[in-house]
């Protein structure tokens, strides 16, 4: 149990990814949509590791399984604009990439479009089934 609360001990960041997932899903459900992601304010001491960088990951997973125990609904979309709002917050040029890829349906043997997101930062280049078709910002 102590290695776990070490392993969550910034309470302080727990409680921005937290209050970051709260402020998405109030903008989303007034119809905001345009100010979900703050401009990159770096109001906040940079990170700059790797480390530091997986840190944020973890936190903001946290905050998504937590969100599910509270019966708030997650996807892709609330999950990328949550972690790119955090990492843009601490200096990280992370940008939320939309994509689509041909899906099969299985009963009907039609095919559909399936839409997907997800974060990127800096210049990485992610190997994914789903084709780019746009990035923010």
């Amino acid at each position: 149990m102590l290695k776990k609360l070490l392993f969550y001990g910034d309470i302080f960041l727990l409680a921005r990814v937290f209050r970051g997932s709260l402020r998405i899903s109030l903008l989303r459900s007034f119809g905001r949509e345009d100010l979900l992601l703050s401009p990159a304010s770096r109001d906040l001491p940079p990170f700059t590791g790797r480390g530091d960088r997986e840190k944020i990951i973890r936190y903001v997973n946290l905050c998504m399984f937590l969100r599910r125990k509270l019966g708030m609904g997650n996807t892709c979309f609330n999950y990328s604009l949550l972690l790119c709002d955090i990492l843009r917050k601490y200096s990280f040029d992370a940008k939320v990439c939309f994509g689509a890829r041909k899906q099969d349906a299985e009963r009907e043997g039609t095919t559909f479009l399936a839409g997907h997101c997800w974060v990127a930062i800096g210049d990485e280049e992610l190997t994914s089934s789903y084709k780019t078709i746009f990035q923010y910002p």
